[in-house]
């Protein structure tokens, strides 16, 4: 029952990234981005970066990351400015290009906490510290809705209100219930 609860949570997924409309966007720290902005004094606690994120007015806001490579002790926090919801994504646990998870709210606030750099404390195998955001989604595109059931033709066009054109074909396909 677990699994496929779980396999339907995926799907769902799934079908929001695919009908998903992503705005493009082009900022981040470090890489192509200039130096990666490191603590320079013990205890700030601040963001050495930040990034407001406005999508007009609707409900949530989906994040899409290219080249994350952070220390692992470092991170980006996504803060809902409407409803201070936050997302936590450290450098120990998301890498390279992805869909962060969903924010609600209309704006957010992008910031970036690092600690400080000691010499020879970080080492990766990756020859650039930093991240990229290369947009982010925020409105579900509807599917197509020109629908048809009836077939019949190869570009399945014919409208699925058939009976009214076609009683053969509506007899054919034995349905139960109309609406």
């Amino acid at each position: 029952m677990q699994v496929s609860f779980l396999a339907l949570l995926w799907a769902t997924f799934v079908a929001m990234v695919a009908f998903a409309d992503v705005v493009p966007l082009s900022f981040g720290v470090g890489c192509d981005h200039g130096r990666y902005p490191f603590q320079m004094q013990r205890g700030c606690f601040k963001p050495a970066f930040e990034r407001e994120i406005d999508n007009g007015g609707d409900s949530f806001i989906i994040v899409r990351f290219s080249d994350f490579n952070l220390p692992p002790k470092d991170y980006v926090l996504l803060r809902s400015v409407d409803t201070g919801e936050t997302v936590k994504l450290s450098g120990a646990e998301y890498h390279g290009a992805f869909d962060a998870p969903s924010v609600s709210g209309s704006r957010l606030r992008l910031e970036l906490y690092t600690k400080t750099n000691l010499v020879g404390s970080y080492t990766t195998k990756s020859p650039c510290t930093g991240f990229s955001v290369v947009g982010y989604t925020s409105v579900l595109q509807s599917p197509p809705t020109h629908e048809a059931v009836c077939g019949g033709n190869v570009e399945r066009t014919q409208e699925a209100a058939c009976f009214n054109y076609s009683p053969i074909m509506n007899a054919r396909s034995k349905a139960v219930a109309r609406l």
